[in-house]
């Protein structure tokens, strides 16, 4: 979805006006994989911060049964995992 590309490129802004024009925040890519999972994995903080604020699921799993959390700690990014947590 857009939501899986803005947040899986950093880009907090499309983001925000994404979720403002209420887009499903816990949608499912081809890999199960959620905006808030994408984002955890690629390391962008803000984006995992805005979708936090706004209700996202940090339980939900992908298709391999990996949270955000499992990824935020593979990539070893404490501050995400404190937001995480």
């Amino acid at each position: 979805t857009a939501l899986h590309y803005a947040c899986a490129h950093g880009q907090s802004e499309v983001v925000t006006l994404l979720l403002w024009y209420t887009c499903n925040i816990e949608a499912r890519d081809r890999d199960e994989s959620t905006a808030l999972i994408k984002a955890a994995q690629r390391q962008h903080e803000e984006c995992v911060k805005i979708l936090l604020d706004k209700g996202a699921d940090s339980n939900a799993v992908d298709a391999s049964q990996n949270t955000a959390l499992h990824y935020t700690v593979y990539n070893n990014d404490t501050s995400i995992a404190t937001k995480l947590l």
